[in-house]
């Protein structure tokens, strides 16, 4: 649809029409509301294209996450916009949107860029689009990248979270170490995808490897990855298993630090009478005491190459789909006796 079809609809002039999509000159609050309900009934985004080059504000790269707000992502970012720096037209044209771990907003946000022609290409942290979507975006020539996330067809950076999980809980194994709980993400959360079970995935392999059985009481789910969460998670544990003598926190090094905290609390000693492992290798980990053994996923590089992923793909240099899978590494510190 167009501007005349939703002024044709509204009974009304495609200036008025114009006029209340930039909220300029003034119309009657009647008008604009019949105005508001035909654009949301038609699922109307127009065009900002010609509107932007007018302004001298040119192509951009689209990044969408759930928020901002958490070191993580923050780093994804601040890799991708670094990368940026030195790319011709795209140097600094990064545009972040949030969705808020909401549906309505993905699909708002998701519809504005496709037909506002708002982005020549589309990097996606923790979000997955149905694949209608993906076929729109196909159709208009906006490439996509996925990162964390796969699916048929899409450009993607992933890390291996099988593979670090399963270094990180044979870490722990070869130690001796036998009733180790897992504290990971919750699972069955679009917005999520499949990291939580992958991670979950390496630390079934590795114990099966070294012949423990699974218990499911020694798995705890975390929604926020908070350090009030870790905290949480780890009472929940021990109530269930007092002999526990090791944690692999893969929900992240901050939840981590939670559990190192509740454990101080209840003068359980770090790592004399519990070891401690995280995920991320955030700057914090070697400076908490102990210092964390973590697993190091290259955040910043992810971004990075995301970012380099999604300017080949608007110029036309990917000629094939492109599945990029990204090694993390342990790194051992204090936090394991």
């Amino acid at each position: 649809m167009n501007i005349r079809d939703i002024a044709r609809l509204a009974g009304v002039t495609h200036t008025t029409v114009s006029r209340v999509l930039n909220n300029k000159g003034y119309i009657s609050e009647e008008t604009k509301r019949k105005v508001l309900r035909v654009i949301k009934a038609n699922d109307f985004y127009p065009s900002e294209a010609a509107r932007r080059i007018s302004l001298g504000m040119g192509e951009e790269i689209a990044f969408i996450s759930t928020k901002y707000a958490s070191q993580f992502i923050s780093r994804v970012i601040e890799g991708a916009e670094d990368k940026s720096y030195g790319m011709g037209k795209y140097e600094n044209k990064l545009t972040l949107y949030s969705t808020r771990g909401t549906q309505d907003l993905k699909k708002e946000i998701l519809m504005r860029i496709l037909h506002g022609k708002l982005a020549d290409a589309v990097i996606m942290l923790f979000v997955e689009p149905d694949r209608a979507t993906v076929l729109a975006y196909k159709k208009a020539g906006i490439p996509i990248i996925l990162l964390e996330g796969k699916m048929k067809g899409v450009h993607s950076v992933t890390v291996d979270n099988i593979s670090g999980a399963y270094e990180a809980t044979s870490f722990l194994t070869g130690k001796g170490l036998k009733k180790i709980g897992l504290i990971r993400g919750e699972t069955g959360v679009e917005e999520v995808g499949p990291t939580p079970m992958d991670r979950e995935k390496g630390y079934k392999k590795a114990l099966l490897e070294a012949g423990i059985a699974f218990d499911r009481n020694l798995v705890e789910e975390v929604k926020s990855y908070s350090f009030e969460e870790g905290k949480l998670a780890f009472g929940k544990l021990l109530s269930r298993d007092k002999a526990l003598d090791a944690v692999f926190c893969a929900a992240g090094d901050i939840c981590a630090m939670g559990v190192i905290e509740q454990a101080r609390e209840l003068k359980i000693k770090v790592p004399g009478e519990i070891s401690v492992i995280g995920f991320d290798n955030i700057i914090m980990s070697s400076q908490v005491k102990p210092a964390l053994t973590t697993v190091r996923q290259p955040v910043y590089e992810m971004g990075g190459r995301a970012f380099e992923m999604a300017v080949d793909a608007a110029e036309g240099r990917l000629g094939n789909v492109v599945n990029l899978l990204v090694k993390p590494q342990l790194i051992v510190r204090e936090s394991v006796k």
